[in-house]
């Protein structure tokens, strides 16, 4: 699928801290009502809500910035992806900021409402970061090797614990790196408090910028190349698994001196191409 294709290029030059530009194939000026995946030209129904989407232009990416928070949860709401309260109530626990993180502190972070706290130790010095510990009393019963992580910025989250995906249990996170133009990595663990364990998960450390969508078992992820260049997306856990529901991008480097932009929504399980233009701006070719 395109908008796979797309997102994984995306994810691939962040994770490897690279420059490059992302690519985008080929697209269609003016607004699809075509079906973009499998099955069928969208029913009435489909048809209308399309046609909706595609007339909302606070959902769409602008050359200057990307859509509001507050846009996009109405936009989710259209979808039938609701607030839930639950969700809405659950804040981030034992937050490490980067200053801290490099005095090597020892923390407890809640997973799990009833369980006992999870102990995490971790170990820096000069040079940076060197493990993190899961500890059982004083005792080290795991240690993670985070030497590659980049040392963060000293208001940086570093380290943290929170529920992305809405399973009432929080998943550790610590920041990998921070590049120049803003683009943020990050490595996600799944904790199991009772066994003592972190366990990373490939899924959520592939995501960027990592912001939880407010009441909603969603993260909304961004990443730019320049000031042009730049995509975000939302993914939702959904029937136990992630699932892209929204996506909407610029790029300024196919065509000189204009900005093609894109959006894509999901539409009944299947993400769907809802409008592709162009726009005249006042930028070097490259």
């Amino acid at each position: 699928m395109q908008a796979k294709a797309f997102v994984d290029e995306g994810r691939r030059a962040i994770r490897g801290g690279s420059s490059a530009k992302r690519v985008v194939s080929a697209i269609a000026i003016g607004v699809s009502l075509a079906c973009q995946g499998p099955g069928s030209t969208p029913n009435h129904a489909d048809a209308d809500l399309i046609a909706e989407l595609a007339r909302d232009t606070t959902i769409i990416e602008q050359s200057d910035r990307s859509p509001d928070m507050a846009a996009l949860t109405r936009l989710l709401d259209r979808l039938g992806i609701h607030s839930d309260q639950r969700l809405a109530r659950d804040e981030a626990d034992c937050v490490v900021k980067g200053k801290q993180a490099m005095s090597s502190p020892t923390v407890s972070c809640r997973i799990r409402a009833g369980a006992e706290p999870l102990r995490l130790h971790i170990v820096a010095d000069s040079t940076g970061y060197q493990e993190l510990q899961v500890l059982n009393g004083e005792s080290v019963i795991q240690r993670i090797e985070v030497i590659d992580f980049e040392r963060p910025d000293s208001a940086a989250d570093a380290l943290y614990a929170e529920d992305l995906d809405g399973d009432e249990s929080r998943e550790v996170i610590m920041q990998r790196f921070a590049g120049a133009t803003g683009n943020t990595g990050f490595t996600v663990w799944r904790a199991d408090p009772a066994a003592r364990r972190l366990t990373e998960d490939s899924a959520m450390s592939a995501m960027t910028r990592l912001i939880r969508v407010p009441g909603r078992p969603c993260v909304y992820e961004a990443w730019n190349t320049s000031v042009y260049d730049h995509a975000s997306l939302i993914e939702c856990y959904l029937d136990k698994k992630w699932k892209q529901v929204w996506e909407s991008s610029t790029d300024a480097s196919r065509v000189p001196n204009r900005i093609v932009r894109q959006l894509q929504v999901m539409v009944r399980d299947t993400l769907r191409l809802i409008r592709a233009d162009t726009q005249d701006r006042d930028v070097p070719a490259r």
